[in-house]
C-alpha cells in the first residue's frame, strides 16, 4: 500500500474511478498526450496527465474522448476546474434518461488533506 501522500499511477487512478485500466489505442487518428487513455468494449476514461491543468486545456481532452467515444461511456478525471467546464458541456441532459456518466475530479479526497486521489464531483 502506498503512502498517505504517495502518487498512484494512472492506472491505479482509473482503478479507484472503476474505470477500464488497459490502455486505449485508437483504430485511427492520434490521442492528446496531454492525457491518459483507457478503454474496454464499454467504456472509455481520459485522464488529464497533470493535476493542475487549465480547464481549456481539458476541453481539448473531453473533445478528442468525444472523438474517440463510439458507443461506449465516458470517465474523465479533470482537476476540479476542468471537471466542472465539461459538466456545464455535457452534450446531453443530465437525469434518469441521461446515458451512464462519470465525472471525476483531481483533489483531496473526503477526509484526507494530503491525498491525490480523484474523487466524484457530479
Amino acid at each position: 500500500m502506498k503512502s498517505e501522500g504517495a502518487r498512484m499511477g494512472y492506472a491505479e487512478i482509473a482503478e479507484v474511478v472503476g474505470a477500464p485500466t488497459t490502455p486505449f489505442t485508437p483504430e485511427k487518428g492520434a490521442l492528446s498526450t496531454l492525457f491518459r487513455w483507457f478503454a474496454d468494449d464499454d467504456r472509455l476514461c481520459v485522464i488529464a496527465a497533470d493535476p493542475t491543468m487549465k480547464p481549456a486545456v481539458c476541453d481539448v481532452g473531453f473533445s478528442h474522448a468525444l472523438g474517440h467515444l463510439g458507443d461506449r461511456n465516458l470517465i474523465v478525471v479533470f482537476p476540479a476546474e476542468g471537471a466542472e467546464a465539461v459538466v456545464k458541456r455535457l452534450p446531453f441532459p443530465l437525469g434518469r434518461s441521461a446515458p451512464e456518466r462519470a465525472i471525476w475530479r483531481w483533489g483531496k479526497s473526503p477526509g484526507s488533506e494530503k491525498s491525490n486521489r480523484a474523487w466524484c464531483c457530479s
